[in-house]
């Protein structure tokens, strides 16, 4: 598993030789660089690696430097690299809205409705530029039953990007967002308005500019385990008549 310093994963060999392929066929006379700056042995078969990795260019010149965390697994004698993280970079500054380009396509007025619900949200830049806000309302037979709102921005602690969600109910809920191939996927746990724990592994497709797709699953409420909610699809509002 390699994940890169905007929290994108690659997972499988095969994967990660495809994305290094295409890097150094873009830049063939590109050069990657490793400095281990510290092994901690976490038990005989198992050592977490740290140090920097640098990208060279054609003319000599650092392209980009990052400190990398790796944890290490040896195998029926040799060892391997299980999971590698790049962790910053130090040459390239990068705003928390630049960033948050990738999630760009979130932006704009949503409807999902169903027999059961019709859910409406709004996704916009905060006054900042560094945060995507999401508000929601979920409607029951006509009525309001749920509102709500997230904010999604980076975090530089962790390298990645992170959602706080509140509803009316007085639920919260902390989220970590990264990206698997089509897909973004995230991590959520939090308390429901009763104080009962829940967590829940949600998905985002993106299908075109008008449409994405909606999933939940690994639903757990107080250690008990929820049924999963099949991908829905949810439309973009169109504009109005005359704007």
């Amino acid at each position: 598993e390699f994940i890169d310093e905007d929290g994108d994963h690659i997972i499988g060999r095969e994967a990660i030789e495809k994305s290094f392929a295409e890097l150094f066929n873009e830049r063939p006379n590109a050069q990657i660089a490793v400095e281990v700056t510290s092994i901690k042995m976490l038990t005989p078969n198992i050592a977490v690696e740290e140090g920097n990795v640098g990208v060279t260019r054609e003319d000599g010149g650092d392209d980009a430097v990052s400190s990398y965390m790796a944890v290490n697994v040896k195998v029926d004698g040799k060892w391997l690299l299980g999971t590698v993280r790049n962790l910053d970079i130090s040459s390239e500054f990068y705003t928390p809205h630049e960033r948050l380009k990738k999630l760009e396509w979130l932006i704009g007025e949503w409807v999902d409705e169903s027999d059961e619900a019709v859910i409406k949200s709004s996704v916009n830049w905060d006054d900042s530029g560094s945060y995507l806000i999401q508000k929601f309302e979920v409607q029951v037979d006509g009525k309001v039953d749920t509102k709500g709102t997230m904010r999604i921005g980076w975090d530089p602690l962790t390298k990645q990007f992170k959602s706080w969600l509140f509803d009316s109910g007085g639920g919260h809920s902390e989220g970590l967002w990264f990206q698997s191939g089509d897909k973004w996927i995230v991590k959520s746990s939090g308390v429901n308005a009763d104080g009962a724990v829940v967590s829940a592994t949600g998905e985002y497709r993106p299908i075109d500019a008008e449409t994405f797709g909606w999933q939940c699953h690994d639903r757990v409420v107080a250690g008990e385990e929820m049924e999963n909610i099949p991908e829905v699809v949810v439309k973009r509002v169109p504009p109005k008549a005359g704007l």
